[in-house]
């Protein structure tokens, strides 16, 4: 019997494109990611992440019920292990800001290429951080693209 190694993954976004989402990330990380869920709600998130014990959750910052920064310190708080990644559309430094502050380790441009998704699961996975091509660092002001 072999051990998937596969990152497990939980979608939180309140948009229709969830579906999208998670069908691109199963197609394009198949190899390195499983995703073990997706909902459009912080009270989703909360219960499925407790029953589905992802190892990464990729959030919008929008999700129903409480705000995404409320949500990712929430998170944080009850499972500091938990990989915490911010996949938006928003990219003004007081988002990336407060998401960083709040726990996240990883903020990526939903306009970024999609290998961003993988690179930044695999730098929160291994302890890093990483930030999309063009999102201002909060700790160094200076654009994102790297990881470490």
């Amino acid at each position: 019997m072999t051990t998937d190694v596969r990152t497990r993954v939980l979608i939180v976004d309140p948009h229709s494109s969830r579906a999208a989402q998670r069908e691109l990330l199963e197609v394009v990380l198949a190899n390195r990611c499983t995703v073990v869920g997706d909902c459009g709600s912080a009270a989703e998130a909360l219960a499925m992440v407790e029953l589905e014990q992802p190892q990464v959750v990729l959030t919008g910052l929008m999700p129903k019920g409480m705000p995404g920064v409320a949500l990712i310190r929430t998170l944080a708080q009850r499972y500091p292990a938990l990989g915490l990644i911010v996949w938006t559309f928003h990219d003004s430094p007081e988002y990336v800001r407060d998401a960083m502050r709040a726990g996240a380790r990883g903020y990526i441009l939903k306009s970024a290429p999609i290998d961003d998704v993988g690179l930044a699961i695999a730098a929160v996975r291994a302890g890093g951080r990483f930030l999309s091509q063009g999102v201002v660092n909060p700790d160094e002001a200076s654009p994102g693209g790297h990881h470490g």
